[in-house]
């Protein structure tokens, strides 16, 4: 039987869409909402995990494996302290961009503790889908549980009526579920792309 080019690249093309696929959008949700979860940590990370700052970028771990490294990042100095992640400015006035990420993986859920200077609002992304707006309050915890599927990173942006955008005094009691789910590394990637290439260059030569 004999495989066209164009039916080669068909297939190949399929292959490929479906190592790829899009991910789904992700849900969020007022609320601590318990999750086969693992609590992020800055004390007793392995050699190398941990960054405290201040810096744009400082890191944890899982408390489950303590050399998995979680990034969280800010368009500002940030510090990072506690056995739970405890993330705030360096100069004591708030932030309002923070990114938190695996790294190396995905993972399926995020809840975090959001701890406002005011009462404003918070929008969460993760790259492709953006959510609607929340409510924060200043007179206690904002928790929010993010569910989705194979998500890269979770990010998030604050604001209040003044336009006083810093007003996420710190994000704490973070925790992160289904680290490690499924997905195509780079190599694996390249070797789908080898073997697309080699089915058509088979396909030319029966042809």
């Amino acid at each position: 039987m004999r495989m066209s080019i164009m039916a080669a690249t068909a297939v190949t093309a399929s292959v490929l869409f479906a190592a790829s696929a899009a991910q789904a959008a992700f849900v969020v949700q007022e609320g601590n909402i318990p999750q086969f979860d693992d609590n992020v940590i800055a004390n007793g990370c392995d050699a190398g995990v941990g960054i405290a700052g201040p810096a744009l970028q400082v890191a944890g771990c899982l408390n489950g494996d303590r050399g998995q490294q979680v990034l969280f990042t800010s368009d500002e100095a940030i510090t990072y302290s506690g056995g739970q992640a405890t993330v705030e400015a360096e100069d004591g006035n708030g932030f309002s961009y923070l990114k938190i990420e695996v790294v190396g993986t995905s993972f399926d859920s995020l809840i975090l503790n959001i701890n406002a200077s005011e009462d404003g609002q918070v929008q969460f992304g993760d790259g492709t889908d953006l959510s609607g707006f929340f409510d924060l309050s200043s007179g206690g915890a904002n928790f929010f549980t993010i569910t989705g599927a194979d998500l890269p990173f979770i990010e998030f942006w604050t604001t209040d009526a003044s336009v006083s955008v810093d007003i996420a005094e710190t994000t704490r009691q973070v925790r992160i579920g289904g680290v490690g789910s499924v997905q195509i590394s780079e190599p694996a990637l390249g070797g789908l792309l080898g073997l697309g290439m080699l089915g058509i260059a088979m396909a030319r030569r029966r042809a």
